[in-house]
């Protein structure tokens, strides 16, 4: 099925192909839309919304296997304080990707890196503001979060958040750093930092929770560092690009202009509003469940870790979505002819991905149980409730 419209269907990384000539690609008149090519597309723009859901997996597997019930009921709280917040703030990134995306269609390369400093600006201050909070503050939340009847995971809780916390700057950062990649349509470099995080945080958290008697403290020491040498990574890859750019290169941080700031806002202010719904129903229901046990908090841990791993599948579907349709609206507007086809084909996919999604988040704590934890009670309240 070949459907007219102005992206190029090959979709070479951004090694190879500048934003420039990217938005070249925008107005030509023979690229074509392949289903092929929005699947390809789609496959590594999980790297961006997968990042801290599988973080938060990783460490549910482990613990839940090695550290017992106690600490697998522990990590509902301590994940529910760390993710949401951080999950909070990604409107910044889905704000740069639209932001970004336009500059790149317009052929405006310098306005695209000074939006994503501006972008990774916000996010470092968001992150550190986050990580205050939870130093500060971490023990009255996840009080209110765990409830009396699950009073005694509360400490091993607020160990592992204090840690998770001093990531939250490169989690958000990180968020950014890959929305901007995918937006200059580079896949490559968002798919190598998720699996430099994903490779580094198994073996960092197996060995410090199996190896040493750190416990929950282990696994989060591990995604830590794993957060941070990711981010290192995506941070080094944009300043290379630009030193090769052989023009003078925009600093990695720029403090946004209030027109700039005023941009942002409006794009990403009904994000935050959407993003901000979900997080109080999630929110809701896990303290909800901390006031039936520590059983029942450690189930609703996998659960919840399962149902967020794979809602990013949805999203990279999205954020797909934002990349291409700032070309396909260029091209309406120039033609004057409807790209329904390409817009059906962008929809069609949302539906499949999302009916795909729903099944797998059943299948992983249904019928994988046994890779979350040991105790048959936990194991029991995992396939009842899947």
């Amino acid at each position: 099925m070949d459907i007219a419209l102005d992206v190029d269907s090959s979709m070479e990384p951004a090694e190879e192909m500048t934003p420039k000539e990217a938005a070249t690609n925008v107005t030509s008149e023979a690229p074509t839309l392949r289903p092929k090519a929005v699947l390809k597309f789609i496959a590594p723009t999980l790297a961006l919304w997968i990042a801290p859901p599988v973080m938060s997996l990783i460490d549910t597997s482990v613990v839940g296997r090695y550290c017992g019930p106690t600490d697998l009921a522990a990590l509902s709280p301590g994940c529910t304080l760390i993710d949401s917040s951080s999950y909070l703030f990604f409107f910044i990134a889905t704000a740069a990707t639209n932001l970004v995306a336009s500059a790149i269609a317009e052929g405006n390369d310098s306005k695209a890196e000074r939006t994503i400093s501006e972008a990774l600006f916000l996010a470092l201050c968001s992150g550190t503001f986050l990580g205050g909070l939870v130093l500060l503050a971490g023990g009255p939340i996840l009080m209110r979060i765990a409830g009396e009847a699950s009073a005694s995971v509360v400490p091993s809780a607020l160990s592992y958040a204090w840690v998770r916390a001093f990531g939250q700057p490169f989690v958000i950062m990180a968020s950014v750093a890959r929305a901007a990649a995918l937006a200059e349509k580079d896949t490559r470099g968002p798919l190598v930092s998720i699996g430099i995080a994903f490779i580094l945080n198994v073996i960092g958290t197996l060995t410090l929770v199996t190896k040493t008697s750190l416990g929950i403290t282990g696994a989060a020491v591990g995604t830590l560092c794993a957060d941070i040498v990711a981010t290192s990574f995506l941070m080094g890859r944009i300043r290379s690009k630009r030193k090769k750019s052989g023009e003078t290169a925009t600093p990695l941080l720029v403090v946004p202009t209030i027109e700039s700031f005023q941009r942002f806002v409006k794009y990403a202010a009904p994000i935050f509003f959407t993003i901000l719904g979900k997080s109080v129903v999630y929110n809701g229901i896990a303290i909800s469940v901390g006031r039936m046990g520590s059983v029942a908090l450690a189930a609703h841990q996998v659960l919840l870790r399962s149902f967020f791993f794979w809602c990013p599948v949805g999203d990279s579907v999205g954020m797909t979505s934002q990349v291409f349709l700032p070309g396909i609206l260029a091209r309406e507007r120039k033609t004057g002819v409807p790209q329904r086809g390409a817009k059906r084909l962008l929809f069609g996919t949302g539906v499949l991905a999302g009916l795909a999604a729903s099944v797998l988040a059943y299948l992983l704590p249904s019928r994988g149980a046994a890779l979350f934890t040991r105790d048959a009670t936990v194991a029991v309240a995992l396939r009842r409730t899947a």
